[in-house]
């Protein structure tokens, strides 16, 4: 469903165990919108024990954690934004892998420039700076000379 890949039962196949139990469909971390289908693995509603507390817990995390990095990308790129139903799958992974790719390449270009420059502990942009707008008006007069008979 996640950029229009259809149903749950056209996922991806994929060869997964966990403690012991083979599985062979992919699944996807959603909150509580969406329909319960097989595919879709929603968060414990009431946790009881700490063991689903901690599952529910990380699964939340990463859930944000991947909306919070397709949000970013959208952001960047007009083409993520828009609908996915006209592309094919083999088409939107080689779109999804390019901006992944460019943002990667942008923020490490980004840590690059950072990091060229020495740190700066007065430069914190939480620090108010003191503005400087007198110091660059030169010495002028300012006084104001009225003639009255012009107002009339």
């Amino acid at each position: 469903m996640i950029l229009g890949f259809g149903t749950p039962s056209s996922a991806f196949q994929v060869s997964y165990e966990v403690q012991n139990r083979h599985y062979g469909q992919c699944y996807y971390l959603v909150d509580g919108i969406y329909p319960k289908w097989a595919a879709f693995v929603q968060a414990i509603k009431n946790p009881r024990t700490s063991q689903t507390k901690h599952f529910t817990r990380m699964q939340e995390a990463y859930r944000k954690d991947v909306e919070r990095a397709f949000g970013i990308l959208q952001a960047r790129w007009a083409i993520i934004r828009g609908s996915a139903r006209g592309w094919s799958k083999e088409n939107l992974q080689f779109i999804m892998m390019t901006c992944i790719i460019l943002h990667n390449m942008i923020v490490e270009d980004e840590h690059d420039e950072d990091a060229a420059e020495p740190f700066d502990l007065n430069d914190i942009p939480t620090i108010p700076k003191k503005a400087h707008i007198y110091d660059k008006i030169p010495d002028q007069d300012t006084s104001v000379h009225r003639n009255p008979n012009r107002l009339n």
